[in-house]
């Protein structure tokens, strides 16, 4: 095993932004960090291989494109598979200015970033941290270039909620029936697991039922419809899989506060 380091002293006075270390670990079977109460935070960029992370009381697996936070304060742990190991880019900073942009990017609490699409940015924080400039001058060019990482990791997540990979399935086959007529059962049975199993999922990740996440979904698109085309609340029912015209115009009515009728009218000259 190889890696390539650079470790930096902590300033004398209190900064915003300062470097621990920074590097490329060329991992083997033998890798393991372990951190109780880490004073620093950590990011890491992984190049090729795959490795399993333990921080914050989550445990996960990193490959080839992902990157990941490990936060101060947290216990870390995290080691390289010995048949597949890690190449990765990292990088341990400190300062008030880590911890503001994480909230601010909503990356308090995140930790691991699937297809991160920051490999360029890792690379030219590393060739930052070799450069022969006063350590001043680092901390400031990496300031910049941390901004900037976070950026993009924010990009990458704000429309990814970290969730499991099943619970993700199943909202991913709610949202392309919609306009069908679906089951509990079918919809979990789509990733092999039991109806009970499904919902209490489904729920937990994202804080309602199935049921309530199809009929909101389903409203937004009579919303749409109501709003854009002259199409009959009929047709409009029967398009979201409703046979019975008064059952949907009850739920629309109980989803929205109006009837379909009166929503359309309140829309008439609004466009």
């Amino acid at each position: 095993m190889f890696e390539d380091i650079r470790s930096f002293l902590k300033p004398e006075t209190e900064e915003p932004f300062w470097l621990d270390m920074a590097g490329i670990s060329y991992c083997d079977g033998s890798y393991l960090v372990q951190r109780h109460n880490a004073g620093v935070y950590v990011f890491e960029y992984i190049q090729e291989g795959t490795g399993t992370v333990q921080a914050g009381g989550r445990e996960f697996t990193a490959s080839a494109g992902d990157a990941y936070i490990l936060h101060r304060g947290d216990d870390h742990r995290y080691y390289s598979d010995d048949k597949d190991p890690w190449t990765k880019v990292f990088f341990n900073v400190n300062g008030e200015l880590v911890e503001r942009l994480l909230t601010i990017y909503g990356l308090e609490s995140r930790m691991l970033i699937r297809h991160s699409g920051v490999k360029e940015l890792f690379m030219e924080f590393y060739e930052i941290t070799r450069g022969a400039e006063p350590v001043e001058e680092l901390n400031r060019r990496c300031a910049l270039k941390f901004h900037e990482i976070l950026l993009r990791l924010y990009e990458k997540t704000r429309d990814v909620p970290e969730v499991s990979r099943e619970a993700l399935l199943l909202r991913q086959y709610l949202d392309a029936r919609v306009e069908q007529k679906v089951t509990v059962e079918e919809m979990a049975a789509s990733i092999y697991r039991s109806k009970d199993y499904a919902i209490k999922l489904f729920k937990r990740e994202f804080g309602q039922t199935p049921y309530s996440y199809l009929i909101r979904k389903k409203m937004d698109v009579a919303k749409s419809l109501l709003r854009n085309t002259t199409i009959p609340v009929k047709q409009i029912a029967f398009r979201l899989g409703y046979d019975d015209q008064h059952y949907f115009s009850n739920l629309f009515k109980k989803e929205t506060g109006a009837s379909p009728v009166q929503f359309r009218k309140s829309r008439e000259g609004h466009d």
